[in-house]
């Protein structure tokens, strides 16, 4: 945690478009005491309707912003489809590594030359990465660094649940270290936006299995799970950068044993007793598992929303690229004065019944003076 916060203030200047706008004080009351100043704030959000087809053509008339509880005054709206997109894409190493690089490579297609660029990373992996993450917007140069990515090399995960034992002391002694706080692969990707910055759409899409995320049974492990969502989810924030999230089902490698009650069921994990007994352990711990592994996909969907982005969850990873691709034709840039000016804004967006809207649920933001 404090490495990312080092990063937030050291990158704090390079961020474009998010500084505060504050407007000219009014007059002042009858009173004499000046009224404070407003505080206007910029989002980026995009809008597709219930098919996931993109919206071109919201109005600043549909928008209503609720800022803190309260209703926020809309000052101005505007669509920018020709905004520069500036995408990262995370693989996950350790599973179904091939059809998310055939899925990537679809997704760097659809990149527009001379005007969009894209990085590309693993998450996770038995080696740390060691090169650069370089910029590239030609999309051969694209596809032949994803079908050379290695999936035994890449970037720190802080959800791969590590656990390290060493000896200590005599006969069984161990101490254990479980998911050290290292820098992980959504630090460099901050980093790398900051690094190379300009006005853009930011967007990064990544790869993930629910079971990284779930929830934790422990006391300790749900605090650690927490932390690293927090980590996750400010960051984004902060960066103004939507993580769209390709989901990966993968709940079958954690379930093991009969599935049918009316089998004979010899216990997998321990017990003793008769054939019953056995199979009620059995089933206890499957549902153990089934809940965290749902823990673990609540998880990265509040990861989407508040990021701004969406999660999809399709056995066929390309009908999640093309929904990816419909909320970034057509980016909107919205201003509103803040109904009270603060530092944190808890935002909720809406333009009618028949258009979703992605936007960033949260903003930090300087007071005005």
């Amino acid at each position: 945690m404090k490495k990312l916060w080092l990063c937030l203030l050291f990158s704090a200047a390079l961020i474009n478009a998010q500084e505060s706008n504050v407007l000219p004080a009014s007059a002042p009351a009858a009173s004499g005491t000046a009224a404070p100043p407003e505080q206007k704030i910029m989002l980026m959000f995009s809008a597709t309707d219930p098919q996931g087809n993109p919206v071109a053509n919201v109005a600043k008339s549909q928008l209503s912003i609720m800022d803190n509880g309260h209703l926020g005054k809309v000052v101005d709206l505007q669509p920018l489809p020709d905004l520069p997109i500036d995408l990262g894409i995370v693989l996950l190493g350790r599973v179904d590594f091939a059809q998310q690089q055939a899925t990537a490579i679809e997704l760097v297609k659809t990149l527009r030359p001379g005007k969009d660029r894209a990085f590309v990373m693993v998450a996770g992996g038995d080696k740390a990465a060691k090169a650069e993450l370089p910029w590239l917007s030609d999309q051969t140069a694209l596809i032949n660094q994803i079908k050379n990515l290695d999936k035994r090399v890449g970037y720190p995960d802080p959800f791969e649940y590590n656990m390290k034992r060493n000896a200590a002391g005599l006969e069984r002694q161990q101490t254990q270290e479980y998911s050290a706080d290292v820098t992980s692969f959504f630090d460099f990707a901050w980093q790398n936006y900051t690094a190379s910055p300009r006005f853009a759409r930011r967007v990064l899409v990544i790869f993930r299995t629910p079971m990284g995320h779930a929830p934790g049974m422990s006391g300790r492990a749900k605090e650690s799970s927490q932390l690293r969502q927090l980590h996750v989810v400010q960051g984004s924030q902060y960066f103004r950068t939507p993580i769209f999230i390709v989901g990966i089902e993968d709940l079958g490698t954690y379930m093991s044993g009969p599935k049918d009650i009316g089998q004979i069921s010899v216990s997998i994990n321990g017990g003793s007793g008769d054939a019953a007994d056995m199979r009620s352990k059995d089933r206890m711990m499957q549902r153990v598992i089934e809940d965290e592994y749902e823990g673990g996909r609540t998880n990265l969907n509040e990861i989407a929303t508040e990021s701004g982005g969406r999660s999809y969850w399709t056995k066929k990873y390309t009908d999640a690229i093309a929904a990816i691709r419909s909320d970034l034709t057509v980016p909107y840039v919205v201003s509103f004065v803040a109904s009270a000016p603060a530092e944190v804004h808890a935002i909720k967006l809406s333009a009618g019944d028949n258009v979703r809207v992605a936007v960033q649920q949260t903003v930090v933001q300087q007071m005005p003076k």
